[in-house]
């Protein structure tokens, strides 16, 4: 019973000890027990391990450092347009301390700060080809916790390309390409010259929209052309003839169109500038070559003195047969009624985009020509909603001289008369260009 009881105040002893070792990590304590008398060896070793076992627990893993930094761009947005040299800013945060922030393009460092939460460079973009690049920030904290954030960039510093097409500047042409800001200071110029690739740039120039002028001259013909296009955007890919090429990827589409109606003529257009002419007498079926992804078919009516009563769009054409019921070509135009500067000679068309601008889904909508001079108004019909975006072009001509406006906005269409005085010349292999005037037709 004595040994019993001895052992237990032992163990209730040691146990108050490695409490008191818990709760202060200060290894002063007296016992004021008779203890030595009940260790035997055994327990003494056994007090010894729990000691070290406190004591090696004396480091508080709540100040472990295991979270990561926060970092940001703080003026570029993914899919951001830039060009020229720019300025980066990015941070970074953390709960204790930043000991560095990195900035690099497309993996390579351009800029590095040590113990600082803000990092700020300025990017030359100039030395990148033009399309998509890669910025990351990476922050890194005193306890080693790393964290990075990687946005994509379009360069744009062509500010057009362009190839000149292989029938331009016969007869003897000579002709140029300018470039000017929005109050007409010229921004960059190049001669054209027959199946050359051009890329237009300028280091200083700021803006994402410009004017662009085509210049031709014939001195055999003895004409000048001159065609002016606003809000034309950085980066585009000039098409000079107009026109986009046809695709390669097409599918053929047996068409037959049905239930044409008595003394009436319909004009069938499918993209790319291709249309058929129906009347009720004629073979009404049709080999189409489609769009792959186009698989419409736009139709007019006429009556027989060939003025235009309605339209329809029809949608659904697929490889193969197909049939399409003339008489659902019912719907009615809308009007746009607008007046005419002073001219000898005008014309002007309507192209349709169905689903994307950009696309090669363009549709011959619309056009008139008047070669004679006196008319103080005319009208403009259109499809309403059916096509997605619409392409207005107005041309005219006086005093042997051609104007041309092209504008996507039909909504408010206000011709005004072209007032110009222009001269280009060539002198010692240097272009001299000069042009002033209103050219402006809204």
């Amino acid at each position: 019973m004595s040994d019993s009881s001895d052992h237990y105040k032992y163990l209730k002893v040691t146990y108050n000890l490695l409490s008191i070792f818990r709760s202060d990590l200060h290894v002063n304590f007296i016992i004021y027990t008779n203890m030595n008398q009940y260790l035997s060896s055994s327990l003494k070793l056994l007090f010894l391990s729990a000691i070290c076992t406190v004591l090696s627990c004396a480091d508080d893993p709540k100040h472990v450092d295991d979270i990561n930094p926060e970092v940001e761009f703080n003026n570029l947005a993914d899919g951001a347009k830039v060009w020229n040299t720019i300025e980066i800013q990015a941070s970074a945060t953390d709960d204790i301390s930043i000991a560095s922030i990195q900035l690099l393009v497309d993996d390579q460092l351009i800029a590095s700060e040590e113990n600082k939460e803000t990092i700020t460079s300025n990017w030359n973009t100039g030395d990148l080809e033009d399309g998509a690049h890669t910025l990351k920030v990476v922050g890194t904290d005193n306890s080693g916790n790393i964290a990075e954030k990687a946005i994509t960039v379009k360069v744009k510093n062509n500010l057009i390309s362009l190839k000149v097409p292989d029938y331009k500047l016969i007869h003897e042409e000579k002709g140029y390409i300018f470039l000017s800001d929005r109050d007409g200071n010229l921004i960059a110029s190049e001669e054209l010259i027959a199946g050359e690739n051009i890329e237009l740039k300028n280091s200083s120039f700021e803006d994402s929209i410009f004017y662009l002028t085509e210049v031709y001259e014939s001195k055999s013909r003895d004409y000048s052309l001159l065609a002016t296009f606003a809000d034309v955007e950085r980066g585009s890919n000039w098409n000079m003839n107009g026109r986009k090429e046809n695709r390669i990827e097409t599918f053929q589409a047996n068409v037959t169109f049905e239930n044409a109606a008595e003394n009436a003529y319909y004009v069938a257009y499918t993209s790319n500038y291709s249309r058929e002419s129906i009347t009720k007498e004629s073979n009404n079926k049709f080999n189409l070559t489609l769009n792959s992804n186009d698989s419409i078919i736009y139709v007019t009516k006429f009556d027989r003195e060939r003025n235009i009563l309605s339209y329809n769009l029809f949608t659904g054409i697929n490889e193969g047969e197909n049939k399409v019921d003339l008489m659902k070509v019912n719907k009615s135009f809308d009007e746009i009624t607008f007046e005419l500067p002073e001219y000898d000679s005008y014309y002007f068309y309507l192209e349709g985009s169905y689903r994307d601008r950009e696309s090669y889904d363009v549709y011959d909508l619309y056009y008139e020509h008047n070669p004679e001079p006196g008319a103080l108004s005319t009208e403009l019909l259109y499809p309403g909603q059916a096509f997605d975006h619409y392409k207005f072009v107005f041309g005219s001509s006086k005093d042997n001289v051609n104007y041309s406006y092209h504008s996507g906005n039909i909504d408010n269409i206000v011709m005004t008369e072209i007032s110009h005085n222009s001269n280009f010349e060539v002198k010692d292999n240097i272009l001299i260009y000069s042009s002033s005037g209103n050219f402006d037709c809204v």
